[in-house]
């Protein structure tokens, strides 16, 4: 089963110079240039294998301007290099869309950040756990609640498909077992998005019916205009994935419960569009979703925050990020708010993409110095 790895990088990089000192003056027509610089550090800085990960795309954002850079191929069988529009499977990843989807009824006025779980379920879904613990908790990952439920897949199911039968039945007959963390602390959890993603499931007609007379409306199309593309692509096929051997690897076959915390696809393209609505934003109620709140077990530099998690870099840089694996694809995504640059990376290998997508940031930032 694939788990979701943070940051199995070294907290500093040696700095990659070549082509990459003058990342932050390039322009739209440098994409050359951009091109050599990035597959430098693919070479040159995490040593790319592309017997374990033949296929990578690249989107990077500095400020007004995007570029998409693919490397590599689809799939081993093919010559097809791929780029903007292909599929990817996105695994933790998809908790970025499930946080801003929370956040944006949250903003409506329908959810309450503070309020405990079990206001916004039936009366067969309450529990002692969901009793204590608040919106907040989960959003956090400081609920208390583990990684994924004891023994998921050891029913003799497909091993490669721990999560294809797995149904809200099972979570709640699970939950009602499990009693809330006595105090806010940082334990990474597929589940508590698993929940998440049930009180959206179980509130989404309500808040249909609850917007149109309210405020909140037309700001919340707008934040689901960018949200919606991702909760429509569990039935798109991705690209061929690759196991860490480099043997292919079936692609994931997700229940809805798990799909607002692994479950998601999408293409480089979504996530730019996404990343430049949202995070390249002055609306302060987006700004607050990237504030880190709790620290986490990564590292004292690394944060949680009601979104992301935040590196506090030198110079006061606040990195956000969010990486993710599945059975044969990995995603990375970041971004540095105070100078405006992200970083999008999707491979179609279970290869933890992290130092690559992380250096990049940096080189794009100048080692942390940029100022804007």
């Amino acid at each position: 089963m694939a788990a979701l790895l943070l940051f199995p990088f070294p907290r500093r990089f040696i700095f990659i110079l070549i082509g990459v000192s003058a990342f932050q003056c390039i322009k739209a027509q440098d994409s050359l240039h951009l091109q050599r610089a990035v597959l430098s550090i693919l070479n040159q800085g995490v040593h790319w294998d592309t017997a374990k990960v033949p296929g990578i795309v690249v989107g990077v954002i500095d400020h007004d301007s995007t570029w998409v850079l693919g490397f590599g191929r689809v799939s081993k069988e093919s010559d097809v290099k791929p780029d903007a529009e292909t599929v990817f499977e996105l695994g933790g990843a998809s908790k970025i869309i499930t946080a801003y989807l929370i956040n944006a009824a949250i903003e409506s006025g329908f959810f309450n950040l503070d309020s405990v779980v079990n206001s916004y379920l039936p009366d067969d879904q309450k529990t002692p756990f969901g009793a204590k613990t608040t919106i907040l908790q989960l959003l956090t990952h400081t609920s208390g609640l583990p990684k994924i439920p004891e023994g998921l897949g050891s029913d003799g199911t497909d091993g490669a498909q721990p999560y294809e039968n797995y149904t809200y039945e099972d979570f709640y007959a699970y939950l009602k077992n499990i009693s809330a963390a006595p105090a806010p602390k940082y334990l990474y959890s597929h589940l508590g998005y698993v929940l998440l993603g049930s009180l959206w499931e179980t509130n989404k007609e309500k808040l249909s019916a609850y917007l149109p007379g309210n405020t909140g409306k037309e700001r919340f199309k707008a934040a689901w205009e960018k949200i919606a593309p991702f909760l429509k692509t569990k039935d798109w096929q991705p690209c061929q994935g690759y196991d860490p051997l480099g043997n292919p690897a079936e692609c994931w076959k997700i229940s809805t419960p798990f799909l607002y915390s692994l479950g998601m696809k999408g293409t480089i393209n979504q996530w730019l569009d996404f990343l430049k609505y949202f995070n390249l934003s002055s609306d302060i109620s987006y700004i607050s979703l990237e504030k880190p709140l709790f620290p986490t077990n990564v590292d004292k530099n690394t944060w949680v925050s009601k979104a992301w998690h935040v590196v506090k870099e030198k110079n006061n840089n606040l990195i956000c990020i969010q990486s993710g694996l599945s059975a044969g694809h990995s995603a990375f995504v970041a971004f540095n708010r105070s100078t405006k640059t992200g970083v999008v990376v999707l491979a179609n290998g279970k290869t933890n993409m992290n130092r690559f997508g992380y250096l990049l940031l940096e080189s794009l930032n100048n080692g942390w110095r940029r100022k804007s």
